[in-house]
């Protein structure tokens, strides 16, 4: 769980770093915030599924289940 909390936390720093990033530069248009909050979400939610992932045998069936319809697509 070590390696996945800190993994999560490199993902929320990153997140951190892309916001300051954009309120350094003032450049407050609605497409870059939207672009931020994009990416943002799409590293957390890819560091929430390397945690879950790790512990998937403890998961609901659905929750797996979802998640191998949207690898195969």
């Amino acid at each position: 769980m070590d390696r996945n909390a800190s993994s999560l936390q490199f993902f929320l720093d990153r997140a951190e770093a892309v916001v300051s990033q954009e309120k350094r530069t003032r450049l407050g248009s609605h497409a870059l915030r939207q672009r931020v909050r994009r990416y943002n979400a799409n590293r957390i939610q890819e560091a929430l599924n390397t945690v879950y992932a790790s512990h998937a045998s403890r998961l609901h069936p659905a929750w797996r289940l979802a998640q191998t319809l949207s690898r195969s697509r």
